[in-house]
């Protein structure tokens, strides 16, 4: 009996020998920086249709498949010993963890399918294209933050009342059901000549990207509502290093798999580009699949949660500019880390012509270097103010950029990717501590709720989907040095900001 479409992807690359001959996952090569025009000729031609690279499924995959299930079911176990002890609204904010490191997982492992799987769809202009389909999941998520600010706003009861859950489950649900949509289009898209799978491709992306943003914005209101101002940076902190872990992670998860278990028979560009792209279809939804599972099942009923008791005050002075200047600063910062990662993976693909396997755990490894740049901040950010450490943070990640623009090996660009990652990560995550310690009491125009929502319209509606269009399109068309350029100016604005925010607000 054949499994369904959602299954049978994940069983067979599985179930493929890991010794493929010929591989060449760490040694890049050095030709010149085209867009492959034998490789998109190639794809433009339609000529990978005739053949179907698809591999057959073996019966003994399914073992691998009880093994995860196995394996979740035990965390949910542990996990669920660790709640009953733990304070709920404590337990909460930790569940919400876990589903921004998924959301994020869901943001970025599409970097390394995004141009092949243009390209096999028949996209015009794939190189923009790909930029369009990584960037759209922010604009989307835009929207769902606009739709459950408008229900948190309904039912502002629902932090007394338990409904924050059911929040939550609706926005996992909406991402589970675009992973499917993507897997659909993984294992049957490239098998055809209608050029409609495009478009089933991307409403699968908004509806997962929807998803996200309800998800993130009662994440980002439960620090307000759950925590007391005091512990809002600390929590604001968990949040960007859990945003950083889910995006780096989401390319590491898709090239380890493809480095171990992509088909050795399969030597065609197209072939390889079709594998990862079932290969990052199946991962998001049974990552997607165990997180949904482990919230229904864990995340505490809060019948009382902590709330403002101050009365709704009018939003302007310095607080109110506070907000407005992080705000903007908010956006800028995810404009830059979406658009040099997004970048960084065109350049590697199509300048150096790495692997997927070596690109994905490479910008992978970069994004979660800010784990041990976080601990090692904890050191020491209690001796320097937090307007000086960004100030700090976001000079480094200008002195970045020239490695940028002037990058002739690979390991260049890595080594500013380093740079930039934590440093920008840390310096916005300071921000958001300064932002949800100033948001207004409930019933204000800049409370919590509206706050969120603004944020998650320009940060994520504007910042994250510019990002990789942006940056994509410079290369492209006008080549690295005027990408390097573009983020170096993004970053000077910044650091303008802060300055701002120094002199402006100098009890920070």
């Amino acid at each position: 009996m054949k499994p369904p479409f959602f299954v049978a992807p994940l069983l067979t690359l599985l179930a493929q020998d890991s010794d493929a001959p010929g591989r060449q996952a760490w040694t890049p090569s050095t030709h010149a920086f085209t867009v492959s025009p034998g490789f998109a000729a190639h794809h433009q031609q339609g000529d990978h249709l005739k053949p179907s690279h698809k591999p057959s499924v073996l019966p003994a995959a399914p073992i691998f498949t009880v093994f995860g299930v196995a394996v979740v079911i035990g965390l949910i176990a542990l996990a669920s010993k660790w709640r009953d002890r733990a304070c709920p609204a404590s337990f909460a904010l930790s569940v919400n963890l876990m589903i921004c490191v998924q959301g994020f997982i869901n943001y970025s492992s599409v970097i390394l399918c995004a141009y092949p799987l243009c390209l096999e769809l028949g996209a015009t202009h794939a190189t923009s294209m790909s930029g369009f389909f990584i960037g759209v999941y922010m604009t989307a998520s835009a929207v769902g933050t606009a739709v459950c600010w408008k229900i948190l706003g309904m039912f502002s009861d629902a932090w007394q009342t338990g409904g924050v859950k059911h929040f939550l489950l609706g926005g996992l649900s909406c991402q589970l059901l675009g992973a499917l949509g993507f897997v659909k289009v993984a294992l049957d898209g490239s098998d055809t000549d209608d050029n409609s799978w495009i478009y089933f491709l991307m409403a699968a992306r908004v509806l997962q990207s929807f998803g996200h943003g309800m998800n993130d914005q009662v994440m980002k209101c439960c620090i307000v509502k759950l925590s007391p101002v005091a512990d809002r940076p600390v929590h604001s902190l968990h949040k960007f290093v859990a945003n950083t872990v889910g995006i780096g992670s989401g390319p590491i998860l898709v090239a380890v798999v493809f480095f171990f278990f992509q088909s050795p028979h399969e030597e065609q560009e197209s072939a390889k580009g079709s594998q990862i792209s079932i290969i990052t279809a199946s991962l998001q939804f049974w990552t997607t699949s165990a997180v949904l599972a482990a919230t229904a099942q864990l995340y505490p009923t809060m019948k009382v949660a902590t709330t403002d008791s101050s009365k709704a005050a009018p939003a302007r002075g310095h607080q109110a500019s506070v907000l407005v200047v992080s705000l903007v600063m908010d956006a800028l910062r995810a404009f830059i880390v979406s658009g040099v990662e997004s970048a960084t993976c065109l350049l590697l693909q199509e300048k150096f012509a790495w692997g997927n396997d070596s690109i994905g755990f490479c910008i992978g490894v970069t994004f979660c270097l800010v784990v041990p740049v976080y601990m090692l901040h904890r050191q020491y950010h209690e001796a320097v103010r937090d307007l000086p450490l960004m100030k700090i943070y976001t000079t480094l990640g200008i002195v970045a950029t020239v490695l940028l623009g002037t990058a002739m090996h690979p390991q260049t660009i890595l080594a500013a990717d380093s740079i930039i990652f934590p440093t920008t990560y840390l310096a916005g995550a300071l921000n958001m501590g300064i932002l949800n310690s100033n948001v207004f009491p409930d019933g204000s125009i800049l409370d919590a709720n509206n706050v969120m929502l603004i944020n998650g319209l320009i940060s994520n509606g504007v910042g994250r989907f510019g990002g990789p269009v942006f940056s994509r399109s410079l290369i492209a068309d006008l080549g690295q040095k005027a990408y390097a350029a573009c983020q170096a100016l993004a970053m000077l604005s910044v650091l303008a900001g802060t300055s701002m925010l120094e002199h402006g607000w100098p009890k920070v």
